[in-house]
Order: structure tokens, then sequence, then C-alpha cells
């Protein structure tokens, strides 16, 4: 176990005993490092979960690259093997079901390394009684997207592993991305309550914690090269943890007399009527006019008076960044991001 200096410390989080807990904070805390420590030395074993198989063999070859010699001497990585079903037993095959990491000594194993994007009904995870999900948070780029019906697969991966364990918990962890994303969407989470560390989302079983970085890290981070390459600009203050890496700035108020109801955005049975005023666009979710033209968020909601335009939804994002669009409530912002996501 190492002492954690300016790193992120897990214990107060613990000590809630959430059954699942989402740890954010701003960019090089520690949070990944310290929970590395904690998957190694905790009983039994962890499930360390990454997005798609590649990102879960990357994880597994360099869990522990930032850890002292004397540490990684601990440790060594293997793979676990299964027998594939098969009707002819002399065909029977033997696949590499995941990566592991196991302590040299005793050969217990220690880190089970596992992804999304993997199928993994019938694979045994042995004795775990614990997952974290690493990096549960991205910036979508063109070739970096969560994967469809995450929210999904990723209940059914849980289910997998959990069983009906009691005592099972859930670590998430990520820096202060996107608060539109599919995991905030799912629980209703409008944003991150910055003045305080802990919250519950739903008590007892969801906390938030909201991690600051020590008083060492930002001395560290301001004498570096990059802090004062960066200092005072936007990335700056992600790297503070005083904003997210995607900043939106949706105000909220009342639609003006003068506004326009046009059309509708439609995302599955979520609708938004759009009005339109010399000042931008005005969004509510309420007074909905069914009988209006909706323009839903992707291809595969086409349908009656339902229609795809990606031009729509390009103006619509330029409109949020450039502050033309206003929204009637924060629960209708939420719901706007998430019909352009």
């Amino acid at each position: 176990m190492i002492e954690y200096g300016w790193h992120y410390d897990p214990n107060p989080m613990m000590s809630y005993k959430a059954d699942l807990t989402m740890i954010l904070g701003g960019r090089g805390t520690g949070k990944s490092y310290a929970m590395k420590d904690k998957a190694c030395s905790m009983k039994n074993t962890t499930v360390w979960l990454s997005r798609t198989d590649t990102d879960s063999v990357k994880a597994a070859n360099s869990f522990l690259s930032r850890f002292p010699a004397d540490y990684r001497e601990q440790y060594e990585l293997t793979w676990k093997t299964v027998k594939e079903d098969t009707l002819n037993e002399k065909r029977t095959k033997v696949k590499y079901a995941y990566p592991v990491l196991v302590n040299k000594y005793t050969q217990e194993p220690k880190v089970l390394f596992s992804a999304l994007s993997v199928q993994n009904k019938g694979v045994d995870f042995g004795n775990v009684d614990r997952l974290i999900f690493d990096e549960f948070l991205i910036e979508k780029k063109p070739k970096l997207n969560y994967l469809p019906n995450e929210i999904t697969v990723f209940l059914d991966f849980l289910q997998t592993v959990m069983r009906d364990s009691p005592k099972f918990k859930v670590y998430m962890i990520a820096n202060e991305i996107d608060v539109i994303n599919p995991y905030f969407s799912f629980w209703n989470i409008e944003g991150i309550d910055k003045t305080r560390e802990f919250t519950w989302i739903k008590k007892p079983s969801i906390l938030m914690q909201w991690v600051l970085p020590k008083e060492e890290r930002i001395a560290s981070y301001e004498a570096s090269a990059f802090g004062r390459i960066v200092k005072g600009t936007p990335y700056d203050a992600y790297m503070r943890g005083e904003r997210a890496l995607v900043d939106y700035q949706i105000r909220t108020e009342s639609i003006p007399q003068f506004a326009n109801y046009q059309f509708n955005l439609r995302n599955g049975d979520t609708v938004l009527a759009v009005w339109t005023s010399p000042r931008g666009y005005h969004i509510t979710d309420q007074h909905i006019d069914s009988g209006v033209i909706s323009f839903v968020s992707s291809i595969h909601q086409t349908g009656y008076k339902r229609i795809y335009d990606a031009k729509l939804k390009s103006l619509i994002k330029k409109m949020v960044s450039s502050d033309q669009i206003t929204a009637t409530s924060k629960s209708t912002r939420t719901k706007l991001m998430e019909w352009i996501r």
C-alpha cells in the first residue's frame, strides 16, 4: 500500500459505503493511481473495466507503470483462459478471456481486466467483490464515442459480475469532461455541486465525490512547464477543477412574449418545443403541440412528421456555443443537450 501524499486519498470516500460511487475531479489529481493501489492491496479481486477490448489490454499492460519498482515486483500479468463450448471434444479450443494481475508470491488474482465491448456472458469472474470503471466519461471525437446503448451494456455487465451480492461495490472514475453524457442522463444528474466534496445522488446507494487537487499538487502543476504554457486558458481551469473540458453556457429564462412556436425536438419519448425570436432559440418541455413537425436526434427515429436534419443539429450546437439558446429550466437544458448528444 502506498502513501498517498498529494494524490487522491480514497479512504474517506469508502467510509460512506455506497453501492456505487462516482469519483470526479480535475485532471491529474491521482484518482486512478490511488484506486489502482486499492485494487492491489484490498482483499479478494477487483474487476478493472474499460470501454473497449483495446483499452482494456492497454490498461493491463500499463497498470503499474507509475508505481515504484519494488511495488511492481510483487505482481505479474497473466491471462484467464476458458474452454470454448463445442460438440466435438477433439476440437475443444482454449481461448484467452481476459488479462489478470496476480500476486507473484501467493498467486492470488488481484485485478481482472475486462471491457464493455467484449462478450462476457458465461465468463467466470471468480471471487470478485468490487468493480472500478476508469475514464467512464469521455470527450467525444470522430474515433472516440460512447458505445451504442452503453448504459444498458454497462448494467448488463454489472449484473453479470455482481449477481445478487449485497456487499459488492462499484467505483466510477473520470475527469470533469462533459456533464452531458449518458450516465448523468440515466441517473438524472444535472451537474456537479462543487461546494461540497460528497453528494448523495440516491442515498444510500449512489454517491458522487468531487475531488479537489491538494495544495502540493497545485504547486507542482503551477511550477511545471505545462502549467506555464496553459496558464490563464480554459484548459488551465480544467486542470484545476474549475470547469469541465467541454463547457456549456445555456441560460435559463422564460420564453419572450414576442417569440413564435416553430417546431419540436424529439429524442425517444422526450419532446421539446422550440420557439424563436430575434434573440435566438428558446426551448421548453411544456405545452407541447404534438401536431407540429419534430426533428429527431438520430436517423433511426425518423417517421411520420419526424425528420432527421444533420444541418439543424450542427446549427443548434453552434448556437449553444455562442449563447443564442435559452431553456426554461435546468431539466429542459439537460434534455436539450441529450438531444444534441
